[in-house]
């Protein structure tokens, strides 16, 4: 419900978030205790519900709190992408360890 009113209450919710955000941001500020907890619920997939490994965790985020982390990623994504050494490609964006594997298997067969 809360994402909806966002998404549909204009400018006077935005205000009211960019100033709760910028509260929080401050030196020697913290954030709001029910953001610092993650609810954990299991939920069960498939299979024998006496198995443990036929569950599966999901983490319960506060939705200010995953929006302001969503902020923080747009912003920073390209920077932090720049600063990643090329050898992480696990690391960047639209990059897998597996490029660097196929790049190791095609000089190890060139080699040989």
């Amino acid at each position: 419900m809360l994402a909806e009113m966002l998404k549909i209450g204009g400018p006077a919710p935005e205000q009211t978030l960019l100033k709760l955000y910028n509260d929080v941001l401050k030196p020697n500020s913290e954030a709001p205790e029910q953001w610092r907890r993650t609810n954990i619920a299991v939920v069960y997939k498939a299979g024998d519900p006496s198995q443990p490994q036929n569950y599966r965790p999901i983490a319960i985020i506060i939705f200010l709190d995953k929006l302001i982390s969503r902020l923080f990623h747009s912003r920073l994504a390209h920077q932090l992408d720049l600063q990643q050494p090329r050898d992480q490609a696990g690391f960047w964006h639209h990059s897998a360890t597996g490029d660097h594997l196929l790049t190791l298997t095609m000089v190890q067969k060139k080699t040989q």
